[in-house]
């Protein structure tokens, strides 16, 4: 197996960091980067942003390699980031011909990346913690900070998402198992609680494994990695599925998908910033919603797949939650009749959803206050029926006897979380 590594090349160029491949023994990792054609050089011409940051040089371009299956020593997880993330795309290969055209350019932009030096005030600002030289920051924040760079937007950041990449360090910056589950504990306790510590992925197969764009991004040090695909749709506000997502014009995008980009709307949102959907599948879910508004179901997509975006976004407070609710009226989710009644939604959604559960992230759990709460509780008529004027009625009926306000600023209390998850 041909091996290579990564040789550091530090440029002058307003903090630009660049990668230039060399052959090396076999006690190194893969990654083979090379420079791209030099007429890319002139697409930045149109990029606008904070161009203090760098000079715009021809973005380097991952290239294909052969993966080491010995890379993650001392048992440390071999994640490879399709197992379980991505396992209802492995199947796209065999329906490509009937989803319309190969996105060949987005994968082009996909696969351009560029490194940039976080600036100090930046670093300070997001109090980034000191990590091992292999151990990346990936998820909302990486986006967040990617965000505040490329755009001077500031995304809300609520959690840190870790990743262990060993090609961004050497054989004595590796991590061992013990290591990363210690890691876990301290940085990742919610994740870590449900058994969702920081997984092991190479360093090309993370960024071409995202489900959308935005997320192509990620910092170790005070560098930030990300591709051109991300930097374009982080200064456009476009929230675009990645080729791994739609490999094809006309690929079908989950519920699930569809729901998550809604949040991100969501977050923008209530940040003030407008984002837009662009480039989706969405003739099945499209599809989906018409039958059931046919039906007169009020909810027009799976409710085990509402309840779960619901919950990520009362848990990040009313505001998020109110924009959240806004963009699944808008998408024709949901009637407009829940417009500014998220709880009043949560509830409506937890009658379908028997074993469903909402929770806030931190453990606000406390017997006294359940105790305390008043167990008086309103018989109504089956709240299983198809929305009607009945049903509206019933639930205003509801929602007035508990008097239950819909808050528009803030965290929801225990008492909220308990009245959406009652019978």
């Amino acid at each position: 197996m041909r091996r290579s590594c990564y040789n550091k090349r530090m440029e002058s160029i307003s903090g630009r960091e660049t990668w230039t491949e060399t052959e090396d023994s076999a006690d190194d990792l893969v990654a083979e980067f090379e420079a791209i054609d030099e007429n890319e050089a002139g697409a930045a011409d149109e990029v606008t942003g904070w161009d203090s940051l760098m000079e715009y040089q021809p973005w380097e371009e991952f290239e294909e390699f052969e993966s080491d299956e010995s890379f993650a020593e001392d048992g440390a997880d071999e994640y490879r980031g399709s197992d379980e993330e991505y396992d209802e795309y492995d199947d796209w290969e065999e329906d490509a011909q009937d989803e319309g055209d190969e996105r060949t350019e987005e994968l082009e932009r996909e696969k351009q990346f560029e490194v940039l030096t976080i600036p100090r005030e930046i670093l300070e600002e997001y109090d980034l913690p000191e990590l091992p030289e292999s151990l990346a920051i990936m998820g909302g924040t990486a986006r967040s900070v990617a965000r505040r760079i490329v755009a001077g937007d500031t995304e809300l950041v609520r959690d840190l998402d870790l990743v262990y990449i060993p090609e961004l360090g050497n054989d004595d910056t590796k991590l061992s198992s013990a290591e990363l589950d210690d890691l876990s504990k301290e940085y990742m306790p919610d994740d870590y609680m449900y058994g969702r510590g920081i997984q092991t992925e190479e360093l090309e197969n993370y960024f071409l494994t995202r489900d959308f764009t935005m997320n192509q991004c990620l910092i170790y040090q005070d560098k930030l990695m990300l591709t051109r695909a991300a930097y374009d749709d982080l200064q456009e506000n476009i929230i675009r599925p990645s080729y791994d997502t739609q490999p094809n014009a006309e690929t079908p995008i989950s519920e699930r998908l569809f729901l998550k980009a809604l949040m991100m709307k969501a977050m923008l949102a209530a940040a003030g910033v407008s984002a837009t959907l662009e480039e989706f599948g969405m003739g099945q879910i499209n599809e989906e919603m018409a039958e059931r508004v046919r039906e007169g179901e009020d909810l027009r997509l799976g409710a085990p797949n509402i309840a779960p975006a619901l919950n990520r976004a009362m848990s990040q407070g009313a505001e998020i939650t109110q924009e959240f609710v806004n963009a699944l009226v808008e998408s024709g989710v949901v009637p407009d009749y829940y417009q500014g009644r998220p709880l009043l939604l949560a509830h409506r959604i937890k009658d379908k959803c028997d074993d469903f559960t909402y929770q806030p992230d931190d453990d606000w759990k406390n017997e006294e206050i359940y105790d305390s709460l008043d167990e008086t509780i309103m018989e109504l008529p089956d709240r299983r029926r198809t929305y009607s004027s009945a049903m509206r009625e019933a639930m205003q009926e509801y929602e007035s006897y508990f008097q239950i306000k819909e808050r528009e600023t803030g965290e929801y209390s225990p008492e909220e979380y308990e009245w959406v998850n009652r019978k």
